[in-house]
C-alpha cells in the first residue's frame, strides 16, 4: 500500500515538472518569436504592421493654356503631391469656364480658371470658392486677317469676332472696344471654343478674335503673312486660381492643406530652377516654347486685395449689363478660402481694405 502511494506521488511530481517546463517553453516562444520574427523577415498576425495607407485621389480640371498651371504640373512631376500622400489626375478642358463647370458637375475636386470665370459663375453657385491665386499674366491678344481690311483695332467695325462667351476675352474685348469707342453693337461676336477660333480664322469664318496663348500662336501661325496681332488695351495681369467648392472644401480640408503645401514646394522649385521648370512646361506645350513669355508669369500662391479690386469691376460689369433686378453686388470676400492658405503663413493672405 505504501509503495503504491509512493509510485502515485512520484507520478504526480513528474507530471508537474513536465508542465512546468511546457509552461516555460511556451512562455520563452511567446516572448522571443516576435524578434525572431523581425530579424527573419517573417509576419504572424499579431505582429503584422498596419498596411500603408493608399494615397488620396483627387482630379484637377486644367486648361491647354497648360503655362498657367505651371506649380500644378511642376508638383505632380516632381512627386510633391505624391509626398503629401496625394494621388492627382487631370482632366483637360479648353477654357476657365469650361473647367469650372467640370467642377460644378462633379467631374473634378478642383478646378483651374480666371478670375472672371469664377465671379461669372458665382453669380449661379455662390458656393464657388478661391483657394488661391497660382498665376498673374498678360496674355490675351487680338489677332485678325489683314485680307478683311483689319490693319488696326479701329477696323474691328463691322467685322466678324470670335470670342469665348463667359471667359474673360469676352470682359476685354468690352474693354478694348470701350477704350476705342467702338459701340458694341458695331461688331458681331460669334462664340467659339478658343481651338475652334483658330481654325475658323484660318477658313475666314471669322475676321477677327480674341484670345489668350497657346490659342492666339496657333492662329497667328495659320494666317502667316496674312496674319496681324495686337495685345487687348487695357487688359490688366491676369490672376489664375485654383478654385473648389465650399462643402467638399470642408469636408475635405485635410486635402486642400496638403494640395497647398505641395504646391509651396512647387513655387520654390520654380524660383530656384527657372530652366527646367521652362523645360517641364514646354514639354506639355508640344512644339511651342515659352522664350521671354516665361517673364510674362509670376507663379505665386496667395490672396491679395488687388484680386478683389479685380473681382468687384467685373461683377458691378456683369450685373451693369443684365436686368436681374439685383440692387447690391455680391460680396466678393464671401467667395474666398482662406484657412488652406494660412495653414503655409499669415502673409500669403493679404486682403485687408
Amino acid at each position: 500500500m505504501l509503495s503504491s502511494c509512493a509510485s502515485r506521488e512520484s507520478l504526480r511530481r513528474k507530471r508537474l515538472v513536465t508542465a512546468t517546463k511546457k509552461s516555460v517553453t511556451m512562455l520563452l516562444v511567446f516572448v522571443f518569436t516576435p524578434a525572431l520574427l523581425s530579424l527573419t523577415g517573417c509576419h504572424s498576425s499579431t505582429s503584422q504592421a498596419p498596411a500603408e495607407q493608399s494615397a488620396e485621389k483627387l482630379t484637377v480640371a486644367l486648361t491647354k493654356a497648360f503655362q498657367l498651371s505651371t506649380l500644378i504640373l511642376i508638383a505632380k512631376e516632381r512627386g510633391y503631391f505624391a509626398d503629401q500622400g496625394l494621388d492627382i489626375t487631370f482632366k483637360i478642358s479648353e477654357s476657365g469656364h469650361i473647367a469650372v463647370q467640370e467642377l460644378l458637375d462633379g467631374q473634378a475636386y478642383l478646378a483651374t480658371a480666371s478670375e472672371f470665370a469664377a465671379v461669372s459663375l458665382s453669380r449661379k453657385r455662390p458656393d464657388l470658392r478661391i483657394i488661391s491665386i497660382l498665376d498673374t499674366t498678360v496674355e490675351q491678344q487680338l489677332v485678325a486677317r489683314k485680307d478683311r481690311g483689319i490693319s488696326g483695332i479701329q477696323d474691328l467695325r463691322k467685322k466678324r469676332v470670335g470670342v469665348t462667351l463667359g471667359s474673360s476675352s469676352e470682359y476685354y474685348l468690352h474693354v478694348c472696344l470701350i477704350l476705342n469707342k467702338i459701340p458694341y453693337e458695331e461688331i458681331r461676336t460669334v462664340d467659339l471654343l478658343p481651338s475652334e477660333q483658330a481654325k475658323a480664322i484660318a477658313r475666314g469664318d471669322i475676321d477677327a478674335m480674341i484670345v489668350w496663348e497657346p490659342f492666339a500662336t496657333l492662329a497667328k501661325e495659320e494666317l502667316g503673312n496674312n496674319g496681324a496681332s495686337w495685345s487687348v488695351p487695357g487688359a490688366q495681369r491676369e490672376y489664375w486660381l485654383l478654385i473648389g467648392l465650399d462643402e467638399t472644401i470642408k469636408q475635405r480640408s485635410s486635402a486642400i492643406r496638403r494640395v497647398l503645401a505641395a504646391l509651396a514646394s512647387a513655387e520654390d522649385f520654380v524660383k530656384d530652377n527657372e530652366a527646367e521648370a521652362v523645360r517641364l512646361v514646354e514639354s506639355r506645350l508640344g512644339d511651342r516654347r515659352m522664350g521671354d513669355a516665361w517673364k510674362n508669369h509670376d507663379f505665386r500662391l496667395g490672396l491679395d486685395r488687388l484680386l478683389l479690386l479685380k473681382m468687384e469691376s467685373q461683377l458691378r460689369w456683369l450685373y451693369s449689363r443684365q436686368a436681374t433686378g439685383q440692387a447690391r453686388v455680391p460680396d466678393v470676400l464671401d467667395l474666398l478660402y482662406v484657412d488652406g492658405l494660412r495653414t503655409l503663413g499669415p502673409e500669403r493672405v493679404r486682403i485687408v481694405y
